[in-house]
């Protein structure tokens, strides 16, 4: 039932009659209960809390909240309108006081008013009714931010359509920063996610606190159809490219291993593959880095000039496999860049130098084994450390050991400051010994007797 259709039915549908002439009694009681005390009359209140839903009339504070009472908490929660109304009416005469006050003031423990709760149980009627009578709780929060549209729409209850919620309601952001289309995606409630897109298209372009969007929602969560609902809704307006912000959808898909929303995604917007993140990484740094083979290569022959896209750290793709001991996709990459050398960080580190400095055993060992990559083993930095130089110092034994065993390894280097592997070793036990560094220290020791 949409907004027009149950607003047509408390209005005049017969059972609605009965119900609303209950209700228009609890307030009549109230105004009388009012005048008989000092203050202001609720008269003025009661009519405009009789006003339709859409007016979303604004009353002003009316002092603390009250704690809800246990009989009307499980009333909401129950899908029954009448059974309600007969609790309200209950707590009327028991605590004499105003419909408004009952309806108004009492939240529970988190906060919630009556309306939230019986969003959450998507009791539709019962919704209908307070939305109808009391226009003003549909703007309530609770004590995470969120209003009743947010627990219906991350509940999945169609009973978003039951109410006039405004499109200024829909772009209200809870406390981490989600309005109702982040909580319907983020639970898995396509249906009412679709609705209201369809209510307020401009929803589509807000980000919650973590940066994600609408589109990056639902390319994490794999639902293609609703991906290409939304890249449809967004072709032809203006500045689209520049609205889409926040968090690449892209990365979500490749992180989910949604390949079927990746294609989708790249054969509608060509510019995605080229999207960083925060850290400034393209897709292919983030599939690099998760070893995701089949999506390094379909990134690959979409746009091959990828592999050498540095990040905000200065790291190649290649350097993000390298240092994860991703062996099948270094391959990969260096098909599209062979000359290895050429491909250094900001330190001017290659392959093998990250390899060693993070502890990479069977990446060092792939390249050492690799006639094509021999050129890479006696290379320095910037500060003219070799791989072995950085093994030594981020004390990684095994890969020392292999090091310093390969005939290939010029254990004479030195760096900048003049000193080689053995020395750096020899320089850091003295200041700080451990078990792991001795073990260190003892694999280049035996680097002084004949290699095998």
């Amino acid at each position: 039932m949409g907004y027009l259709d149950m607003k047509i039915e408390i209005e005049r549908g017969l059972q609605w009659k009965g119900r609303n002439k209950r209700i228009e009694s609890l307030m009549s009681r109230s105004v009388t209960t009012n005048n008989e005390s000092s203050g202001p009359s609720d008269h003025s209140l009661g009519f405009k809390l009789k006003q339709p839903m859409h007016s979303c009339v604004i009353v002003e504070d009316r002092g603390e909240d009250q704690s809800m009472d246990l009989e009307l908490y499980w009333a909401a929660t129950k899908n029954n309108v009448d059974a309600f109304i007969d609790v309200l009416e209950q707590v009327s005469r028991k605590k004499e006081q105003s419909l408004s006050t009952i309806i108004f003031d009492q939240v529970s423990p988190m906060g919630n008013t009556l309306l939230h709760i019986a969003a959450s149980f998507g009791n539709e009627e019962t919704v209908g009714l307070i939305a109808y009578h009391f226009p003003p709780l549909i703007k309530k929060r609770n004590s995470e931010g969120d209003t009743a549209l947010h627990v219906a729409a991350r509940a999945g209850h169609e009973l978003t359509r039951d109410v006039d919620w405004g499109n200024l309601l829909l772009r209200v952001k809870n406390e981490k920063g989600n309005i109702a289309l982040h909580e319907a995606l983020m639970n898995g409630h396509q249906v009412v996610a679709y609705y209201l897109i369809a209510v307020d298209p401009e929803v589509l372009y807000y980000l919650n606190n973590e940066g994600k969007s609408a589109l990056f929602l639902a390319a994490e969560a794999g639902y293609l159809e609703f991906v290409m609902h939304i890249l449809c809704d967004t072709v032809g307006i203006e500045n689209t490219n520049e609205r889409l912000k926040g968090k690449s959808p892209i990365h979500a898909a490749i992180l989910k291993r949604n390949r079927g929303v990746l294609k989708a995604l790249l054969k509608s917007e060509p510019r995605f593959v080229q999207l960083g993140d925060e850290e400034g990484r393209t897709p292919l740094h983030l599939a690099a880095s998760l070893g995701h083979l089949e999506e390094v290569q379909y990134l690959l022959g979409r746009q091959s000039s990828g592999a050498v896209a540095r990040d905000n750290n200065g790291l190649f793709p290649i350097h993000l496999a390298s240092i994860k001991g991703h062996v099948d996709v270094v391959q990969a990459l260096l098909q599209y860049w062979p000359d290895s050398r050429e491909l250094l960080n900001c330190h001017g580190q290659n392959i093998l130098h990250v390899a060693a400095k993070s502890g990479g055993l069977n990446m060092v060992s792939y390249i050492l084994q690799t006639p094509e990559l021999e050129k890479l083993i006696n290379m320095r930095d910037k500060h003219g450390n070799t791989p072995l130089h950085l093994a030594t110092m981020d004390w990684h034994p095994k890969i020392v050991s292999i090091l310093t065993w390969d005939e290939k390894v010029d254990l004479k280097l030195v760096n900048n400051e003049g000193m080689t592997a053995l020395d750096s070793a020899e320089y850091h036990m003295e200041r700080m010994p451990s078990f792991r560094k001795r073990l260190t220290w003892t694999a280049l020791k035996a680097a002084g007797a004949p290699r095998a």
